[in-house]
């Protein structure tokens, strides 16, 4: 693992950006039973997801959030972005 220290830097913003199709959690009823998944919904609170489209990567999502980020900022003054996906 690479531990690295730095000084003399600021967040100046955070952007996200989710893929726009929602799936909702009932759609896998046939799959997993309905009971299963009333159990899921209960235990967790996830009532839906967003899914990528075919060919959609995190970059894609990633560009987007950048530029809405960046929409406002003199990207001169930009020293580093990080890219986290989960």
């Amino acid at each position: 693992m690479i531990l690295s220290e730095y000084s003399n830097i600021e967040i100046e913003g955070l952007a996200c950006c989710v893929p726009e199709q929602e799936v909702q959690t009932t759609a896998y009823a046939d799959q997993f039973g309905q009971d299963k998944v009333e159990k899921f919904i209960k235990m967790t609170g996830v009532k839906k997801t967003h899914h990528a489209v075919q060919k959609q990567t995190a970059s894609d999502l990633a560009y987007l959030a950048a530029e809405q980020l960046l929409k406002n900022t003199d990207r001169s003054e930009i020293g580093a972005l990080l890219f986290v996906t989960e």
